[in-house]
């Protein structure tokens, strides 16, 4: 069970086959649209950084938990240092990718 974006009402994935849905039906997929469509641009670009920003913030805690691992690992300070950095670049050319892969 997943929440609706539109509505939040909790609906059942049709199959497991692609990506998962965002809508409970297409009536909350047509009003999405529409508000997207009258939302000015200053307001989408607003909740485009947020998004951002929340993913930005996702990305920094995978490092942060790749780090302590590390850590508890016992590694020297000067090798979790540069791990960190090379898992950190990765996973921002994983998401470039990835965005490049969806236009």
């Amino acid at each position: 069970m997943s929440p609706c974006t539109q509505c939040g009402r909790e609906f059942e994935r049709p199959s497991r086959r692609g990506p998962a849905p965002q809508y409970c039906s297409p009536a909350c997929r047509q009003a999405a649209h529409r508000e997207r469509k009258t939302e000015p641009p200053l307001t989408q670009w607003r909740r485009h950084l947020m998004e951002l920003g929340e993913f930005m913030e996702t990305i920094q805690d995978s490092v942060a938990g790749y780090r302590s691992a590390l850590q508890r690992l016992q590694y020297p300070s000067v090798v979790v240092d540069q791990m960190s950095v090379a898992y950190h670049a990765f996973v921002l050319d994983m998401v470039v990718r990835q965005m490049g892969a969806t236009k």
